[in-house]
């Protein structure tokens, strides 16, 4: 047996009892610092969107502002004073589709150069990288509200680079990898539960804390500052992590540049190649509803503070309140109800002899949840368009966020069809699957709700609407028998051979 099969996936430094657990790469210390991220990064999504449109409505109704002070933004006009301009919601929505572009499109090449990189220098570079990224962007949002010399096209530099290094989506790829690394096969899965926990935390919380830090002082800038100090915070933990990867990849030989493009073009060809096969269609039908929704995903937030700005007049505090009440029933819907619903059923035990039959059961009862999921966000986005009051957007989105069911489920049925030597291309296609859609999305929705924002600005929630029945649609046409690896279809054919001699003994 080769050295690799039996060597442990967590990394033995000492056998010492002394040794302390923050001296050796575990999960355990990264949580602290992947929650603290996605808090800095969460807080200020609200307030993001509000400094945007001031700065817009400054150079469309009042291009002679004075220098702000600290804290507030004295030279901008009052947020009251713009949401309800529609031609101030347009071009709001337009630069704040160019700054998504300007920090997706560099992500979508980088993300995977930087995955091979990390493979060879280490994941926690790669980590310090990223965070340094996001800091910058929040620098520079406070620069360009304190210097009336800075325009939103210093933002446009400032997001690209944060792109060019990863982002979010490199600190994201980068906590996966070390996870990976650092814990054994057989804890791998409860451990990154645990970790999807932090992660879906940070995000309910983030954007209720910047809600609160902005009602309660009054500064829009207070978010950016305490944001800033966040991620100043991920720097100095960083440099006191310990990294994960003991034996780095040397695949294509040293690190150059030329080194790093073929292991990235030779991942993504061999991933392309393998998912393209006509034996992997359904899988590429799920792949097609998982990108279909990931473009709708990829815009809800800011169609979410651009429209309820408009209709409700709601600030940074209100959109946070907002999105925890959506977080809870969604952290509902997934740890309680969707568990529930993926249960086994009672007369499982009658199949246990076959396996394969057992399987396929749980596929089609997977693929019903899908369609369910998909189905309720159709219901709910519509209903979006009719809610006038508050209190009805308040009820519909805790009624359409049971929708979240499908996503995770989307991801597990692709993992489990997949064989197993497969995984790792799978996932890398899930990587560009993402990164696309969050390149393509704000080109849809930031265009239809600036073309429509004058005479009907929920037309994006209609949109949203009818590409959620799309995908319930073709989850639908979608058979749990094409879904079964490949080793078990013979066990399933034997089984239907069975039962058809068990129906002609019977007659």
């Amino acid at each position: 047996m080769e050295e690799g099969e039996t060597s442990p996936l967590v990394p033995k430094y000492s056998d010492s009892e002394s040794q302390s657990i923050w001296k050796k790469p575990n999960p355990f210390i990264l949580s602290p610092v992947l929650l603290l991220y996605v808090l800095s990064v969460g807080l200020i999504a609200a307030p993001t969107e509000q400094l945007v449109m001031r700065l817009v409505c400054k150079d469309l109704k009042f291009p002679n502002g004075t220098i702000a002070e600290f804290g507030e933004i004295d030279g901008l006009p009052k947020f009251d004073e713009c949401r309800a301009n529609p031609d101030v919601q347009a071009e709001t929505s337009y630069w704040l589709m160019t700054l998504t572009l300007s920090l997706t499109v560099p992500a979508l090449f980088s993300v995977l150069i930087w995955g091979s990189i990390s493979d060879r220098i280490g994941r926690v570079p790669m980590l310090r990288l990223a965070a340094f990224g996001s800091l910058v962007t929040v620098l520079t949002h406070i620069a360009v509200a304190m210097k009336p010399s800075l325009t939103l096209y210093t933002s446009i530099i400032a997001y690209a680079f944060q792109g060019i290094i990863g982002g979010s989506s490199g600190f994201l790829m980068g906590s996966f990898a070390y996870l990976s690394d650092s814990t054994s096969k057989d804890f791998r899965t409860i451990v990154f539960s645990i970790f999807e926990a932090f992660l879906f935390g940070g995000v309910m919380f983030a954007p209720f804390l910047g809600g609160v830090l902005d009602k309660v002082t009054g500064l829009l800038l207070v978010p950016f500052y305490a944001s800033a100090c966040g991620l100043i915070l991920v720097q100095v933990y960083l440099w006191n992590l310990p990294e994960s990867l003991v034996k780095p990849t040397n695949e294509h030989g040293e690190l150059t540049a030329k080194n790093i493009l073929l292991s990235t073009v030779g991942r993504i060809r061999i991933a392309i190649d393998t998912f393209t096969a006509r034996k992997h269609r359904n899988i590429q039908r799920l792949l097609v509803i998982f990108f279909v929704a990931t473009l709708c995903f990829a815009s809800l937030q800011v169609t979410y503070i651009l429209y309820t700005a408009l209709q409700f007049s709601w600030q940074s505090y209100e959109n946070g309140n907002f999105f925890l009440v959506l977080s809870l029933a969604r952290t509902l819907y997934m740890t309680i109800i969707l568990p529930y619903l993926l249960r086994p059923d009672d007369d499982d035990s009658i199949y246990s002899a076959s396996a394969s039959v057992t399987e396929t059961r749980r596929i089609k009862k997977q693929l019903n949840v899908i369609t369910t999921g998909f189905f309720v966000y159709f219901i709910g986005f519509v209903a979006y368009v009719f809610a006038k009051k508050e209190w009805m957007f308040y009820s519909v989105g805790v009624v359409e966020a049971f929708g979240v069911i499908a996503v995770p489920t989307i991801r597990g049925l692709l993992s489990t069809s997949t064989p197993q030597n497969l995984q790792g291309h799978l996932f890398s296609i899930i990587a560009l699957v993402e990164e696309l859609a969050g390149t393509v999305s704000p080109l849809i929705f930031s265009n239809v709700y600036s073309l429509t924002v004058g005479y009907f600005p929920q037309a994006t929630f209609l949109v949203m609407a009818i590409f959620f029945v799309v995908c319930a649609f073709l989850s639908v046409r979608i058979s749990p028998l094409d879904l079964i690896n490949e080793e078990e279809e013979s066990e399933i054919e034997a089984h239907r051979i069975d039962a058809l001699y068990e129906d002609e003994d019977e007659y």
